[in-house]
């Protein structure tokens, strides 16, 4: 009988498997070893520390004894002691590793935007690098270094007050930029003149085109995102139930409405649409007016009216919501006819089943804070 040698095999397959193991091992090695050391390099600088740091810190600061204690001082160390709740502060101090007893310190300052910018007593690094979380009426802003944590103070406005006082002060002093109304400023005017109303979110830009009493303020998309079917043939109704629904509120309500971030926090998801039927651009549509429509969502589109206010101030061609596409309005002309707009800027009406422009419109929330910008096109 022969005798099968297998020693050469068994070390082909030792030499084998090692030699995988080490491919492995460095490609882990490679790959991880680098992420980790830049994680020990941003520590102090990475947005997800500073997400559950800021976390920590609107938890404290929000407790209205706490607040109130430090919110007159322009500067102070922040020691458990000098807040009411020890417990919860020493709790906090320790998930933020804040430990006085080794020289760390919470710093807390109180300055206007003026002050952060101009005071050249502050660190540079503290002005360059700035995180922002919303306290009341202030912002808190965090830098994360070394051997402490800052704190800058500042008083800021909310998006509504910017907005409104860039309406009643335009740059340009000849400009017209505004239309008042039962309690709402409409936004009105020229391309050239409306130039402050840009917002950026969810990866679009949108348009204010209204300032409501109580805070909420209409946004439109600057430009169309997608070409739709308002309804089938002759169906001019864009929400009647579940049942009976257009494809443009679907398209709005249960497509484009999951492309928005953090929207339940953002817009008014009961906002309510008029749906007028009316032959004239300018009939007035309100609240509780004779006839009107009134559907509840998230998502809809400028009626007929709120379109002829934006440019009551110029003309429908020079209007800063003209962008030389046809796109749909929310309400219909008449039982067979939706309103729309052309590429001229003039509102007209078609058939729903025609393939136009959709730009959806949201109401903002009241107290919405900006994290930057001027509300211009380019910032």
């Amino acid at each position: 009988m022969k005798y099968q040698n297998k020693k050469g095999f068994v070390l082909l397959e030792t030499l084998t498997v090692t030699i995988f193991t080490l491919i492995i091992f460095t490609i882990l090695y490679t790959s991880v070893v680098p992420l980790l050391g830049r994680y020990d390099a941003l520590s102090y600088y990475n947005d997800l520390d500073i997400t559950y740091d800021l976390y920590y810190v609107k938890k404290m600061l929000l407790a209205d004894s706490n607040y109130e204690s430090i919110s007159n001082l322009d500067y102070k160390n922040i020691t458990c002691g000098s807040l009411n709740d020890i417990e919860t502060c020493q709790e906090y101090f320790q998930a933020l590793n804040i430990n006085p007893n080794n020289g760390d310190k919470l710093v807390y300052l109180n300055l206007s935007n003026d002050n952060v910018k101009n005071n050249s007593s502050l660190d540079d690094d503290i002005k360059d690098y700035l995180k922002y979380i919303n306290v009341k009426e202030k912002k808190i802003l965090l830098l994360k270094r070394d051997d402490y944590i800052s704190y800058l103070e500042m008083t800021v406005k909310t998006f509504k007050d910017q907005i409104i006082e860039s309406v009643n002060n335009p740059s340009d002093p000849s400009c017209k930029t505004k239309v008042e109304e039962d309690g709402i400023t409409y936004i009105s005017g020229t391309a050239d003149c409306i130039n402050f109303n840009y917002v950026w979110y969810s990866g679009k830009l949108w348009r204010v085109t209204a300032i409501y009493s109580d805070g909420t303020m209409k946004l439109i998309t600057d430009d169309e995102i997608t070409t739709i079917s308002y309804n089938s043939a002759s169906n001019v109704d864009f929400y009647i139930d579940n049942e009976n629904k257009s494809y443009m509120y679907q398209w709005l309500n249960e497509d484009f409405l999951d492309t928005l971030y953090n929207y339940e926090n953002i817009i008014v998801t009961d906002s309510k649409w008029n749906s007028l039927t009316t032959t004239s651009i300018s009939t007035k549509i309100t609240e509780g007016a004779s006839g009107v429509t009134t559907i509840t969502s998230p998502v809809g589109l400028l009626n007929s009216y709120e379109y002829y206010m934006s440019y009551k101030n110029t003309s429908a061609p020079t209007g800063y919501l003209t962008i030389g596409y046809y796109w749909w309005l929310l309400n219909p002309y008449n039982i067979t006819h939706v309103w729309l707009v052309n590429g001229g800027g003039h509102g007209i009406y078609d058939s729903p089943a025609p393939t136009h422009g959709g730009r959806p419109s949201i109401n903002l929330k009241s107290g919405i804070q900006l994290s930057g910008g001027s509300g211009t096109k380019t910032d």
